[in-house]
Protein backbone atom coordinates (compact mmCIF):
# COMPACT_ATOMS: atom_id res chain seq x y z
CA UNK A 1 0.00 0.00 0.00
CA UNK A 2 0.73 3.63 -0.42
CA UNK A 3 1.13 5.90 2.72
CA UNK A 4 1.24 10.02 2.29
CA UNK A 5 3.21 12.01 4.52
CA UNK A 6 1.32 15.44 3.89
CA UNK A 7 4.02 18.08 5.18
CA UNK A 8 1.40 21.49 4.41
CA UNK A 9 4.56 23.36 3.02
CA UNK A 10 2.57 26.06 1.50
CA UNK A 11 0.23 26.58 4.28
CA UNK A 12 0.39 30.23 5.55
CA UNK A 13 1.78 31.65 1.63
CA UNK A 14 5.40 30.82 2.91
CA UNK A 15 8.33 32.29 1.11
CA UNK A 16 9.84 29.98 -1.18
CA UNK A 17 12.94 30.29 0.27
CA UNK A 18 11.93 29.22 3.51
CA UNK A 19 9.51 26.24 2.47
CA UNK A 20 11.64 24.25 0.66
CA UNK A 21 14.32 23.49 2.75
CA UNK A 22 11.30 23.51 5.83
CA UNK A 23 9.77 20.34 3.94
CA UNK A 24 13.35 19.06 3.45
CA UNK A 25 14.17 19.09 6.98
CA UNK A 26 10.92 17.28 7.76
CA UNK A 27 11.27 15.00 5.18
CA UNK A 28 14.97 13.60 6.67
CA UNK A 29 13.61 13.78 10.05
CA UNK A 30 10.96 11.31 8.84
CA UNK A 31 14.03 9.02 8.25
CA UNK A 32 14.33 8.29 11.73
CA UNK A 33 10.83 6.87 11.82
CA UNK A 34 10.06 3.38 10.33
CA UNK A 35 7.76 5.12 7.44
CA UNK A 36 10.92 6.54 5.45
CA UNK A 37 9.34 8.48 2.05
CA UNK A 38 10.74 6.93 -1.17
CA UNK A 39 9.73 10.26 -3.07
CA UNK A 40 9.56 13.89 -1.98
CA UNK A 41 7.22 15.99 -4.03
CA UNK A 42 7.90 19.98 -4.03
CA UNK A 43 5.98 23.01 -5.11
CA UNK A 44 8.60 25.37 -6.60
CA UNK A 45 6.81 28.66 -7.08
CA UNK A 46 8.00 32.56 -8.31
CA UNK A 47 6.77 35.74 -8.89
CA UNK A 48 9.96 37.13 -9.79
CA UNK A 49 12.67 36.34 -12.02
CA UNK A 50 15.02 34.17 -10.39
CA UNK A 51 13.38 32.53 -7.61
CA UNK A 52 13.27 28.98 -9.53
CA UNK A 53 16.42 29.47 -10.23
CA UNK A 54 16.99 30.28 -6.75
CA UNK A 55 16.51 26.90 -5.41
CA UNK A 56 16.37 24.43 -8.61
CA UNK A 57 19.97 24.32 -8.99
CA UNK A 58 19.86 22.35 -5.02
CA UNK A 59 17.10 20.46 -5.94
CA UNK A 60 17.72 18.55 -8.78
CA UNK A 61 14.91 16.81 -9.65
CA UNK A 62 13.85 13.23 -11.06
CA UNK A 63 10.58 14.39 -12.69
CA UNK A 64 9.60 17.91 -12.73
CA UNK A 65 6.04 19.06 -14.06
CA UNK A 66 5.77 22.51 -15.51
CA UNK A 67 2.27 23.60 -15.22
CA UNK A 68 0.58 25.80 -17.85
CA UNK A 69 2.61 29.13 -19.13
CA UNK A 70 -0.19 31.60 -18.15
CA UNK A 71 -0.29 35.29 -18.35
CA UNK A 72 0.71 35.63 -14.12
CA UNK A 73 2.77 38.15 -12.42
CA UNK A 74 3.25 40.06 -16.14
CA UNK A 75 4.05 43.30 -13.65
CA UNK A 76 7.39 41.50 -13.13
CA UNK A 77 7.59 38.93 -16.35
CA UNK A 78 6.43 40.94 -18.74
CA UNK A 79 5.27 38.40 -20.85
CA UNK A 80 4.41 35.02 -21.35
CA UNK A 81 7.75 34.33 -22.46
CA UNK A 82 9.03 35.54 -19.15
CA UNK A 83 6.99 33.50 -17.49
CA UNK A 84 8.31 30.58 -19.51
CA UNK A 85 11.99 31.26 -19.72
CA UNK A 86 11.69 30.82 -15.47
CA UNK A 87 9.39 27.91 -15.50
CA UNK A 88 11.77 26.19 -17.84
CA UNK A 89 15.30 26.88 -15.33
CA UNK A 90 13.42 24.01 -13.42
CA UNK A 91 13.84 21.38 -16.24
CA UNK A 92 17.35 22.82 -16.98
CA UNK A 93 17.85 21.41 -13.54
CA UNK A 94 15.98 18.48 -14.22
CA UNK A 95 18.28 15.21 -13.84
CA UNK A 96 19.27 13.98 -17.23
CA UNK A 97 18.51 10.45 -16.73
CA UNK A 98 14.67 11.90 -15.19
CA UNK A 99 11.62 13.31 -17.35
CA UNK A 100 9.63 16.86 -17.32
CA UNK A 101 6.19 16.90 -18.31
CA UNK A 102 4.58 19.45 -19.68
CA UNK A 103 2.17 21.08 -22.25
CA UNK A 104 2.36 20.04 -25.28
CA UNK A 105 1.10 23.45 -26.42
CA UNK A 106 3.69 24.93 -24.20
CA UNK A 107 6.44 23.01 -25.04
CA UNK A 108 5.68 23.61 -29.00
CA UNK A 109 5.34 27.42 -28.52
CA UNK A 110 8.28 28.30 -26.26
CA UNK A 111 10.63 25.48 -27.53
CA UNK A 112 11.40 23.49 -24.05
CA UNK A 113 13.96 20.96 -25.75
CA UNK A 114 16.75 24.07 -25.43
CA UNK A 115 16.76 23.81 -21.87
CA UNK A 116 16.99 19.84 -21.06
CA UNK A 117 18.42 17.01 -21.68
CA UNK A 118 15.74 14.85 -19.81
CA UNK A 119 13.03 13.19 -21.62
CA UNK A 120 10.22 15.12 -22.42
CA UNK A 121 6.41 14.10 -21.67
CA UNK A 122 3.51 16.24 -23.97
CA UNK A 123 0.62 16.40 -22.15
CA UNK A 124 -2.11 17.33 -24.84
CA UNK A 125 -4.89 18.07 -22.34
CA UNK A 126 -5.76 21.81 -21.28
CA UNK A 127 -7.36 23.52 -18.72
CA UNK A 128 -8.11 21.58 -15.46
CA UNK A 129 -7.39 18.32 -16.97
CA UNK A 130 -4.11 19.07 -17.46
CA UNK A 131 -3.02 18.37 -13.39
CA UNK A 132 -4.99 15.42 -13.66
CA UNK A 133 -3.25 13.55 -16.77
CA UNK A 134 0.18 15.04 -15.37
CA UNK A 135 -0.23 13.46 -11.83
CA UNK A 136 -1.15 10.18 -13.68
CA UNK A 137 2.09 10.64 -15.68
CA UNK A 138 3.91 10.62 -12.46
CA UNK A 139 2.51 8.57 -10.79
CA UNK A 140 3.14 5.62 -14.01
CA UNK A 141 6.95 6.96 -14.04
CA UNK A 142 6.84 6.23 -10.43
CA UNK A 143 5.67 2.51 -11.19
CA UNK A 144 2.42 3.30 -8.82
CA UNK A 145 -0.43 0.64 -10.07
CA UNK A 146 -3.27 1.96 -11.96
CA UNK A 147 -5.69 1.13 -9.15
CA UNK A 148 -3.98 3.07 -7.29
CA UNK A 149 -3.37 6.46 -9.14
CA UNK A 150 -7.07 6.48 -9.88
CA UNK A 151 -7.81 5.71 -6.19
CA UNK A 152 -5.84 8.75 -5.58
CA UNK A 153 -6.96 10.84 -8.21
CA UNK A 154 -10.55 10.75 -7.03
CA UNK A 155 -9.38 11.07 -2.93
CA UNK A 156 -7.00 14.10 -3.85
CA UNK A 157 -8.14 16.73 -1.42
CA UNK A 158 -8.55 20.07 -3.62
CA UNK A 159 -6.34 23.04 -2.79
CA UNK A 160 -7.95 25.67 -0.25
CA UNK A 161 -10.71 27.58 -1.71
CA UNK A 162 -10.33 26.28 -5.29
CA UNK A 163 -13.77 24.97 -7.03
CA UNK A 164 -15.00 24.22 -3.05
CA UNK A 165 -18.70 23.62 -3.67
CA UNK A 166 -21.77 24.40 -1.28
CA UNK A 167 -25.28 25.16 -0.82
CA UNK A 168 -25.70 28.71 -0.56
CA UNK A 169 -28.61 30.87 0.12
CA UNK A 170 -31.53 30.22 -1.70
CA UNK A 171 -30.28 26.76 -2.39
CA UNK A 172 -27.75 28.21 -5.03
CA UNK A 173 -24.40 26.13 -5.63
CA UNK A 174 -21.84 27.61 -4.44
CA UNK A 175 -18.25 27.63 -6.08
CA UNK A 176 -15.62 28.90 -4.04
CA UNK A 177 -12.52 29.85 -6.28
CA UNK A 178 -11.44 33.47 -4.17
CA UNK A 179 -8.04 32.51 -3.57
CA UNK A 180 -6.53 33.79 -6.23
CA UNK A 181 -7.07 34.57 -9.65
CA UNK A 182 -5.34 34.95 -13.51
CA UNK A 183 -6.66 34.90 -17.25
CA UNK A 184 -5.78 31.41 -17.64
CA UNK A 185 -7.14 29.91 -14.36
CA UNK A 186 -10.30 32.33 -15.24
CA UNK A 187 -10.88 30.65 -17.88
CA UNK A 188 -10.79 27.33 -16.79
CA UNK A 189 -13.12 27.81 -13.86
CA UNK A 190 -15.45 29.40 -16.11
CA UNK A 191 -15.21 26.61 -18.47
CA UNK A 192 -15.70 24.05 -15.15
CA UNK A 193 -18.75 25.86 -14.33
CA UNK A 194 -20.32 25.54 -17.84
CA UNK A 195 -19.57 22.23 -17.80
CA UNK A 196 -20.88 20.72 -14.53
CA UNK A 197 -23.59 22.84 -13.52
CA UNK A 198 -26.80 21.40 -13.06
CA UNK A 199 -29.36 21.48 -16.62
CA UNK A 200 -31.20 24.66 -16.23
CA UNK A 201 -29.12 26.24 -14.11
CA UNK A 202 -28.78 29.72 -14.41
CA UNK A 203 -25.06 30.39 -14.34
CA UNK A 204 -23.53 33.65 -12.43
CA UNK A 205 -19.89 34.58 -12.68
CA UNK A 206 -18.43 37.33 -9.89
CA UNK A 207 -14.99 37.68 -10.60
CA UNK A 208 -12.60 40.78 -9.35
CA UNK A 209 -9.32 42.23 -10.34
CA UNK A 210 -6.68 40.24 -11.43
CA UNK A 211 -3.50 41.42 -10.10
CA UNK A 212 -0.06 41.67 -10.66
CA UNK A 213 -0.26 42.17 -15.01
CA UNK A 214 1.00 45.02 -15.43
CA UNK A 215 0.42 46.95 -18.68
CA UNK A 216 -1.46 44.21 -19.89
CA UNK A 217 -4.02 44.48 -17.26
CA UNK A 218 -6.66 46.11 -19.18
CA UNK A 219 -6.70 43.80 -22.32
CA UNK A 220 -6.48 40.90 -20.16
CA UNK A 221 -9.38 42.31 -18.15
CA UNK A 222 -11.31 43.32 -21.44
CA UNK A 223 -10.57 39.62 -23.16
CA UNK A 224 -11.78 37.69 -19.45
CA UNK A 225 -15.30 39.37 -19.80
CA UNK A 226 -15.68 38.69 -23.87
CA UNK A 227 -14.66 34.25 -22.55
CA UNK A 228 -17.04 35.05 -19.52
CA UNK A 229 -19.90 35.77 -21.88
CA UNK A 230 -19.85 32.50 -23.20
CA UNK A 231 -20.36 30.35 -20.34
CA UNK A 232 -22.12 32.14 -17.95
CA UNK A 233 -25.85 33.90 -18.39
CA UNK A 234 -24.80 36.59 -15.74
CA UNK A 235 -21.47 38.55 -15.01
CA UNK A 236 -20.58 40.67 -11.76
CA UNK A 237 -17.58 42.31 -11.90
CA UNK A 238 -15.90 43.64 -8.68
CA UNK A 239 -12.54 46.40 -8.33
CA UNK A 240 -11.55 49.22 -11.22
CA UNK A 241 -9.38 46.86 -13.31
CA UNK A 242 -12.75 44.15 -13.87
CA UNK A 243 -14.65 47.58 -15.21
CA UNK A 244 -12.97 46.64 -18.38
CA UNK A 245 -14.94 43.50 -18.07
CA UNK A 246 -18.12 45.29 -19.23
CA UNK A 247 -19.88 43.21 -17.27
CA UNK A 248 -23.76 43.18 -16.72
CA UNK A 249 -22.98 44.43 -13.41
CA UNK A 250 -20.52 46.15 -12.34
CA UNK A 251 -19.05 46.76 -8.45
CA UNK A 252 -16.51 49.00 -6.71
CA UNK A 253 -16.64 47.24 -3.52
CA UNK A 254 -17.26 43.61 -2.17
CA UNK A 255 -20.02 45.11 -0.12
CA UNK A 256 -21.55 46.41 -3.53
CA UNK A 257 -21.25 42.62 -5.58
CA UNK A 258 -22.98 41.39 -2.56
CA UNK A 259 -25.88 43.32 -1.74
CA UNK A 260 -26.30 43.13 -5.70
CA UNK A 261 -26.11 39.37 -5.97
CA UNK A 262 -28.10 38.92 -2.78
CA UNK A 263 -31.50 41.14 -3.92
CA UNK A 264 -30.87 38.93 -7.66
CA UNK A 265 -29.46 35.62 -6.71
CA UNK A 266 -32.55 33.05 -7.64
CA UNK A 267 -33.16 29.75 -6.50
CA UNK A 268 -30.96 26.55 -8.63
CA UNK A 269 -28.39 29.63 -9.63
CA UNK A 270 -24.82 28.42 -10.12
CA UNK A 271 -22.52 31.12 -8.88
CA UNK A 272 -18.87 31.08 -9.27
CA UNK A 273 -16.84 33.88 -7.27
CA UNK A 274 -12.54 34.36 -8.67
CA UNK A 275 -10.49 36.87 -7.94
CA UNK A 276 -6.78 37.58 -7.22
CA UNK A 277 -6.28 37.59 -3.06
CA UNK A 278 -5.51 41.06 -2.49
CA UNK A 279 -9.43 41.72 -3.53
CA UNK A 280 -10.77 39.35 -0.86
CA UNK A 281 -13.64 38.03 -2.46
CA UNK A 282 -13.82 35.71 0.65
CA UNK A 283 -16.39 38.22 1.74
CA UNK A 284 -18.56 37.82 -0.97
CA UNK A 285 -18.61 33.78 -0.65
CA UNK A 286 -19.32 34.64 3.30
CA UNK A 287 -22.39 36.26 2.59
CA UNK A 288 -23.69 33.79 0.20
CA UNK A 289 -23.42 31.19 3.39
CA UNK A 290 -26.80 29.92 4.65
CA UNK A 291 -25.34 30.49 8.46
CA UNK A 292 -24.49 33.42 7.82
CA UNK A 293 -27.63 35.38 6.27
CA UNK A 294 -30.48 36.44 8.31
CA UNK A 295 -32.98 36.22 5.10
Amino acid sequence: SIRILDMNAGVGGLVLVLCIPVVIVKTLWQSINPFFPRYVVLEVSADHPGDISAVARYLRPTITVITTIGSAHLVNFITRSGVAKEKFTLAQYTSQKGQVILSADDAREFSIEGYTDAHIIKIKEKGLSFGECAAREVGILLGIGSKDIDYGIAHAPKPYVRLDSFTGVHGATIIDSSYNSNPDSAKAVLAYVSDCAPHGSRKVAILGDMLELGSSAPALHTDLGDYARLYVDLLISVGPLSRAMKADYHADTCEDATRYILNHIESGDTIVIKGSHGMHLERIVSALRKENNDS
